[in-house]
């Protein structure tokens, strides 16, 4: 039988709910600190991995995220300029909230609080990674992972 990568960051949890086991979150800044990926092109090879495999390799679910991802994390802050009256009053209020929701985040992770104004990029720069992911995916017949090919039936084979 041949191993298929089983995508243990997002499966564990999935295993732990199925046998009855419960979760906990602890936010441990500082018990450790890990660099996630030292680049963009880092992060952005990081993420292909698990991005269609995260929605169970459906095309559907690729689309409706990158949809509501643009319309509530990008398009606000496009509104501020693209629009007039009382949708660019609410387009103004839904990105202060956004970046005050950020610039909150931002302490507890540790990081410069005005990273919020860059999250309109970084909902971009995800919508790309997922469909560069399906987009792959669908045209190579699968993904390769640490230099082996794996075939999209088999990998949807291989659901939890």
């Amino acid at each position: 039988m041949r191993y298929v990568p089983s995508y243990d960051d997002i499966k564990l949890g999935k295993l732990i709910k199925m046998n009855g086991y419960r979760q906990e979150f602890l936010f441990g800044t500082e018990m450790m600190h890990v660099e996630w990926y030292a680049s963009v092109g880092e992060l952005i090879d990081g993420l292909m991995k698990n991005a269609f495999a995260g929605v169970d390799y459906r095309v559907s679910a690729i689309v409706g995220v990158s949809i509501a991802q643009f319309l509530l994390n990008v398009w606000p802050f496009l509104g501020v300029f693209l629009t007039h009256g009382v949708a660019r009053a609410i387009n103004v209020v839904v990105v202060l909230a956004i970046i005050a929701l950020c610039s909150q985040a931002a302490r507890f992770l540790n990081v410069m609080r005005w990273y919020g104004i860059g999250f309109p990029i970084a909902t971009l720069l995800f919508i790309y990674i997922m469909w560069r992911a399906m987009l792959i995916a669908i045209f190579n017949g699968g993904a390769t992972w640490r230099g082996t090919h794996y075939s999209l039936a088999e990998l949807k084979a291989n659901k939890v």
